[in-house]
């Protein structure tokens, strides 16, 4: 019995040792790698791609170009013979939006003292329509036209390019007298300016400025009667007029 209870103590110091060995093993190498997979983050199951029905009855127009980059000399910040730039106070459409085909470009002005335009020229008291241009090549002591009028980038005042003129002037204006012609839209709601007394709106027609479907850069001028110019850019997108295939139905 004696000699039975060394080898029975004998084996237990021997296991507690291989005991001991395989603990120290475990410790430096880490557990024994498994043949699968263990996940570290969220699963994400690409599924098939959604399928969504046409949104032909839909027109979205996105213009990215809103921010107006002159060249270098630029009118189109206040400075040099750009003198009044405040007395325009509001556009349509606005700086970065579109307009149709069929639209109209919108400029309002208000300054204490009259626009000027064009010496002699005629327009409709009833309707601001222009019957007669008057001198359009007259010019200001600053070297540039009376005429108020529209420039496309790069083609711009500064830089001697095509005027287009506006097909109705509405509000106060002096074309060697001081007149009044009616049926101004109101100034936009959003605007906040000061009145000056003397507000006047200029309107070209989309079709009469020839421009085909795209992104324009957008120059307008415009003097009062105490020789300053105002002068404001913008940039717009002209898009194609939606036609019945593309109008949103009425409910």
């Amino acid at each position: 019995m004696k000699s039975t209870g060394n080898i029975n103590t004998g084996m237990l110091y021997i296991i507690a040792i291989m005991l001991m060995l395989f603990g120290m093993a475990y410790l430096v190498t880490g557990p024994t790698p498994t043949h699968s997979a263990i996940p570290n983050g969220t699963e994400v199951v690409i599924g098939p791609p959604k399928q969504e029905n046409a949104k032909a009855q839909l027109q979205l127009y996105t213009f990215a170009a809103a921010t107006i980059t002159p060249p270098a000399g630029s009118l189109c910040n206040k400075g040099g013979a750009n003198t009044n730039p405040e007395m325009i106070i509001a556009t349509t459409p606005t700086n970065g939006t579109g307009v149709q085909t069929d639209a109209q470009i919108k400029v309002w002005i208000n300054d204490s003292a009259p626009l000027k335009i064009a010496p002699g020229e005629t327009v409709v008291r009833g309707s601001g329509a222009i019957t007669s241009p008057g001198d359009r090549s007259a010019k200001a002591p600053d070297g540039y036209i009376w005429e108020p009028a529209l420039y496309i980038f790069p083609n711009t005042v500064d830089a001697g390019g095509r005027p287009y003129f506006p097909t109705f002037i509405r509000g106060a204006y002096n074309n060697g007298d001081i007149r009044v012609a009616y049926g101004a839209d109101p100034i936009p709601a959003n605007i906040t300016y000061t009145d000056k007394g003397r507000s006047v709106e200029l309107i070209w027609n989309i079709k009469d400025l020839n421009l085909a479907p795209g992104s324009y850069q957008l120059q307008f001028t415009a003097h009062n009667v105490n020789n300053q110019m105002g002068i404001a850019c913008i940039s717009m997108r002209i898009y194609e007029t939606a036609d019945a295939r593309t109008a949103i139905p009425d409910q």
